[in-house]
């Protein structure tokens, strides 16, 4: 018996201090001498729950809530092993039976309060929550939860309120990594985007090691001009850089906020580490900036052409090289410029005494690019680290997509006029040029559907372990790479116009080690030659650059399976605007779609006065005005069309699809629309968002993108 009894209480005493391994073995060996000990079963019902062996736990649970079947820890224990095995419905009457027991029990009802939740009884879950705090002020639990389900209902402000109130409970550093980033996502939703990147910040500062965190940050930065003030945001900014799975231009309106304060000095600008790091990765997205290092493109020409630069270190040169390379040399050029570049071609091919000038080949790649220039041929082995760089932009990867090119499968030769002008467009400007993408965590299909489209119940997602999905018109690979990270175990396909686009997707998709996709040349209008059906059909900003885009929705939607789902983008006649008006003055003033015509009309845009107001979006770093490819897509495109949302409803109504829900570039713009619409069939309405739209036309930018399902 004593043997018994000092067995148990080392058991009790390794529970209490956190040692479960310890107070299982304990307790099995008091379980040998007394099989139904009920505090023995409980402690290896609590040690099997910590470890996630539910099943035991909750069979050694019972086993003790029958020999004390009114102890309310062991009925809870019960039930937050029911809950931690995703048997929610199973859990809430041991929840309940706890709290029968003990009313004041705060863990029992905030844990019934996450059940609740996850059920998707938020009423409920409220009460709980609510109750839990009335006995115990600090449940950490309970302040998050209320956090979570303000968040879904849309008031941000309370969610930040709660998740702040939680965050400073947090007893460890993981957890308050986690309360930072759910805070400075509520933050961001009710548009304090300063305090929401501080908060994420700290997130990342916490928690350095965690991607997610980080991936958090980086979206959170895109189109910001307000950053936190300090060192460390700086330094976390530069560290983005390096991350492989950030997209680059998420950050540079964060780097253009940190510059203005060194722009007035040139020399410190130019040394800085976060515009070599802005410059090397990504098309700088603004105007001053630009001129700056046009000028200074021109200068460091001058140099190199009279020789001075000749020993130097070629790194900023380097470096300015690959951003006129990711620009695709849009900067403005003048003929004096053209005519030293000539020049310093000419020498390559010149006997040298010291060797290879590598000054001049990285002025040549600010303006051409290698590959087209008798560059292409200098033995590269000795180059500086910094030319390599270079060279691998200029020359190799261009290699590397001519043979892809050779490659590709083809559906059928194209004999649509229109489709062959359009592919003439990408085939000379492929669009987008990109470095690298947002890449998350895949969520199985129903769960990525879900989080995209909330106001759908559940039996309108299907279940599917392994998605075939349907890219029309994928382009260069960038939202290739948006559904392969999005959707867990997805068999992919995608279809584009343009060879050059698809040779460029392809060399990107291998760099990434994706291999689940089947890149096609060929026109959407023969999709019908394909022999399968998908669950879900993509087909974003292509529609309407057809020459008929409701034949073309037709043609994408037959693609889809009964009950499948279709994701399209389709221009906006108000949000164009500015582009319409951009048109406009091509026209006038007789500019071609080259790229000095597109450079003519980018100069007069930036600097001249007494434009159309409209004008003024074009010049704005989220526009698509930085490279030639989107210049020429965004402004000089050989065929587009805009919609209304009236006109799409009609479109929808002609085809037979059902309209499922519009993404909005903010979660405040759903906020607003709620407010507007309160009725929630409203989400479903185009007529609805048609008037909303009116009342604030920035709400979708240029591109409606739009949910369908086909009957």
């Amino acid at each position: 018996m004593t043997r018994g009894l000092d067995l148990l209480q080392q058991a009790i005493d390794a529970m209490n201090t956190g040692r479960w391994s310890d107070a299982e073995s304990a307790a099995r060996a008091v379980l040998i001498l007394r099989p139904s000990e009920p505090t023995a079963l409980t402690i290896l019902g609590g040690a099997a729950m910590n470890a996630g062996r539910y099943d035991e736990a909750i069979s050694a649970l019972k086993r003790a809530a029958a020999a004390q079947p009114k102890n309310p820890f062991i009925v809870f224990n019960l039930g937050e092993s029911h809950r931690r095995n995703k048997a929610l419905i199973d859990a809430l009457p041991h929840f309940k039976k706890a709290i029968r027991l003990k009313s004041d029990f705060a863990e029992a009802h905030a844990q019934m309060g996450e059940a609740l939740r996850a059920l998707g009884r938020d009423t409920e879950a409220t009460e709980a929550y609510q109750t839990a705090l009335k006995h115990q002020p600090h449940s950490l639990v309970s302040l998050k939860g209320l956090g979570f389900l303000l968040q879904r209902v849309g008031v941000f402000s309370e969610a930040a309120a709660y998740f702040s109130r939680a965050r400073a409970l947090a007893p460890d550093p993981a957890t308050k990594a986690i309360l930072s980033a759910n805070l400075g996502s509520a933050l961001q939703q009710a548009g304090a985007q300063v305090d929401a990147l501080q908060a994420l910040s700290d997130a990342v500062a916490t928690a350095p090691d965690s991607k997610v965190y980080w991936r958090m940050l980086a979206q959170a930065l895109r189109h910001t001009r307000v950053i936190p003030p300090g060192p460390l945001f700086r330094r976390q900014l530069l560290a983005l850089f390096e991350h492989e799975d950030v997209d680059p231009r998420a950050l540079a309106t964060a780097v253009l906020a940190i510059l203005k304060d060194v722009e007035a000095d040139i020399p410190a600008l130019l040394n800085d580490p976060l515009l070599i790091a802005l410059m090397t990765n990504t098309p700088v997205p603004d105007a001053g900036l630009e001129q700056i290092l046009t000028a200074e493109r021109e200068k460091l020409l001058r140099r190199v052409t009279d020789g001075v630069m000749i020993d130097g270190d070629p790194s900023f040169l380097c470096g300015l090289a690959r951003q006129c390379f990711l620009n695709e040399y849009v900067f403005a050029v003048t003929k004096s410029e053209e005519d030293a570049v000539t020049q310093l071609i000419a020498r390559i091919n010149a006997p040298k005494k010291n060797g290879v000038d590598w000054a001049s080949i990285a002025a040549i790649a600010c303006y051409r690019r290698l590959d087209t220039t008798p560059a292409r041929d200098v033995h590269f082995a000795n180059a500086p680290e910094s030319m390599r760089a270079v060279v691998r932009d200029q020359i190799e990867e261009p290699a590397q997509e001519r043979l892809l090119t050779e490659q590709l499968v083809q559906l059928a030769p194209l004999v649509d006029e229109t489709s062959r002008a359009v592919q003439r467009q990408y085939e000379e400007h492929p669009y987008p040029r990109w470095t690298r993408c947002q890449r998350d965590e895949p969520m199985p299909f129903r769960d990525a559907i879900r989080a995209m489209l909330p106001d759908l119940s559940e039996d309108e997602i299907p279940e599917i372990a392994v998605p075939r999905i349907l890219i029309a018109g994928c382009g260069t690979g960038q939202e290739t790479m948006h559904v392969v990270t999005t959707y867990k175990d997805a068999q992919v396909v995608g279809v584009d116009l343009s060879r050059v686009s698809l040779a460029y997707g392809a060399r990107k998709l291998k760099e990434f080690g994706i291999t689940s996709v089947r890149l096609v040349h060929g026109d959407i209008l023969d999709l019908e030659k394909w022999p399968e059906r998908f669950d879900l059909v993509e087909s974003f900003g292509v529609l309407h650059h057809m020459g008929d885009p409701e034949r073309g929705l037709r043609t994408v939607s037959a693609m889809v399976k009964p009950r499948g789902l279709l994701r399209i983008g389709l221009y906006s006649e108000i949000g164009r605007a500015a582009v319409v008006a951009a048109r406009h003055l091509i026209a006038e003033r007789g500019y071609a779609s080259d790229a000095a015509g597109i450079r003519h009309l980018r100069a007069e845009i930036m600097t001249a006065s007494g434009l159309p107001p409209a004008l003024a979006a074009l010049n704005n770093p989220a526009s698509d005005f930085w490279t030639m490819s989107e210049c020429r897509d965004l402004m000089f495109h050989v065929q587009e069309h805009r919609f209304t949302l009236l006109q799409i409803e009609a479109m929808l109504d002609r085809l037979n699809l059902e309209f499922l829900g519009l993404e909005t570039r903010y979660a405040t713009d759903r906020t607003r629309f709620s407010r507007m619409f309160p009725d929630p069939a409203a989400l479903r309405s185009l007529k609805a968002w048609h008037a909303f739209e009116a009342q604030y036309p920035e709400s979708f930018g240029e591109t409606y993108q739009l949910w369908l399902r086909r009957p």
